[in-house]
């Protein structure tokens, strides 16, 4: 089944010139294969959602997905190098914990800028768009120097086996050729970039001979678990120097009032909690305490993406290495083989994407993951199918356990924003932001918290905000 893309020129007018303010998350979403596929998968889940709220703290972070747990990380980091000006961090999130985006992606940790680099150059000039590599590079090798550093390679199911972009003509591969060539000129090492015909892909990965493919770096992890090891090294470290974190789910934050000149009322519904800093990570959902965002020419909006994880009845592992196609629009790998009760477990594929099959404005616009499009599910179930005969000759020869919905934040550039919280203009005294980032959160999360971290405590510690050499000046929040 071929869809077409379609055109940025499209994408574009789909974008909605008014949108609604984001609902707080549903109650009862889709069943996610990383929050549910073992009992013990996450065991932060309902952490801290029946304590007692605390009167005040110091910095509280709205999100517990990979950006507010990247910042919580990175503020303790500053804060064994600083004075200890803070001494008490909670982090609040509306449903379970982790069980936004993070908690429902393909399970990617890949820099693909490269492949988009001339688009990158001829949108925001040559020095951002180096610094847009940059930046996701930084976060991409972050990731892996913790891994690495703290042991937890198998515990959060690493891979790093490479990723390959299925390509689908000729013209693509000439646009894919061209961007390569200018990120090249620009300084960009593309020495691991190569690639394969479709005789190639064939032999390799057991395609159609009708798909060659662009061979780069990648990886692949379960983002959940990481998200967790990095909240425990997180609230461990800051205990070594006297600096509280507290963990509540299932407390949505509904409204955040001025008390005085840098001095927050944070309303949950199990009560409020005063605070010096806000740290909106709540990446789709930023519009519902901030509409705001939606006046100005970066709004934040929802989009719905759908996954599934699905068990092929030929019990085997097929790749190593994690995909993408259609543009983007499609990726997929499959999990690292796991024993399960001494007997080897069927390694499942995870599949997502299909956008591009429902009608415009291609689920832009919706915030509800308590529901499938059966659109794209049809689309999905055909999708390996119809690409890996080798795979499975029928649908009826892959079983989907799971299958499930989940929100991301766009923008219209599909770049992120990060940075202090203006409205009408105004700085917000203590609000910071980081949010849209466009379902490549994984690869750019890491480095906008490290930056959003050092911005806050700056401000609370009264010096001068900091700079980063590898931050796109267009990454960045303005009055």
């Amino acid at each position: 089944m071929e869809v077409p893309m379609p055109t940025q020129a499209e994408v574009d007018s789909y974008f909605p010139s008014h949108p609604s303010p984001a609902p707080l998350p549903v109650s009862n979403p889709t069943r996610s294969f990383w929050l549910y596929s073992d009992p013990d998968c996450n065991p932060l889940g309902d952490h801290g959602s029946t304590s007692v709220l605390p009167d005040s703290v110091d910095i509280l972070i709205i999100g517990s997905g990979i950006s507010g747990i990247s910042t919580l990380y990175h503020l303790v980091q500053s804060l064994r190098n600083t004075s200890r000006s803070v001494t008490k961090i909670a982090v609040m999130e509306a449903r379970q914990f982790c069980s936004g985006a993070a908690g429902r992606n393909g399970g990617h940790c890949t820099c693909y800028c490269p492949v988009d680099f001339a688009a990158m150059e001829a949108h925001d000039g040559r020095e951002d768009a180096l610094k847009h590599v940059k930046l996701e590079q930084r976060t991409v090798d972050s990731i892996l120097d913790l891994i690495q550093k703290n042991g937890w390679a198998d515990d959060v199911d690493l891979t790093q086996a490479g990723n390959i972009h299925l390509i689908r003509s000729q013209e693509e591969r000439l646009v894919i050729e061209s961007n390569l060539k200018a990120a090249e000129i620009a300084g960009i090492d593309i020495s691991a970039f190569k690639f394969l015909s479709e005789a190639e892909c064939a032999q390799l990965v057991g395609s159609k001979g009708d798909l060659s493919g662009l061979q780069l770096p990648g990886n692949n992890l379960y983002p959940l678990k990481f998200v967790t090891k990095l909240f425990e090294l997180a609230r461990r470290q800051a205990a070594e120097i006297g600096v509280e974190v507290q963990l509540y789910t299932h407390t949505p934050v509904t409204a955040i009032e001025a008390l005085s000149p840098g001095s927050w009322s944070v309303r949950t519904s199990r009560g409020s909690v005063r605070t010096r800093g806000v740290v909106h990570a709540t990446n789709a959902y930023a519009s519902h305490l901030l509409p705001s965002l939606l006046k100005t020419s970066r709004p934040v909006v929802p989009c719905r993406a759908q996954v599934m994880a699905i068990r092929p009845k030929d019990s085997k592992k097929f790749w190593d290495t994690g995909f993408s196609y259609n543009e983007g629009f499609e990726y997929f790998f499959q999990r690292p083989d796991r024993k399960a009760n001494g007997q080897a477990a069927v390694p499942y594929i995870i599949l997502g994407g299909g956008r591009s099959v429902a009608p415009a404005p291609h689920e832009l616009g919706v915030a509800d993951d308590s529901e499938l499009n059966p659109t794209v599910s049809a689309y999905l179930k055909s999708f390996l199918p119809t690409h890996f005969p080798s795979l499975s000759a029928t649908e009826e020869k892959q079983e989907i356990d799971f299958h499930w919905t989940g929100i991301m934040g766009f923008t219209p550039s599909r770049n992120p924003i990060v940075g202090p919280v203006y409205i009408d203009g105004a700085q917000q005294q203590g609000q910071y932001i980081l949010a849209g980032f466009s379902g490549h959160g994984v690869s750019r999360a890491g480095a906008c918290a490290e930056a959003v971290a050092g911005m806050l405590l700056a401000e609370l510690e009264g010096r001068a905000t900091p700079k980063y050499s590898w931050m796109p000046s267009h990454f960045l929040t303005k009055p």
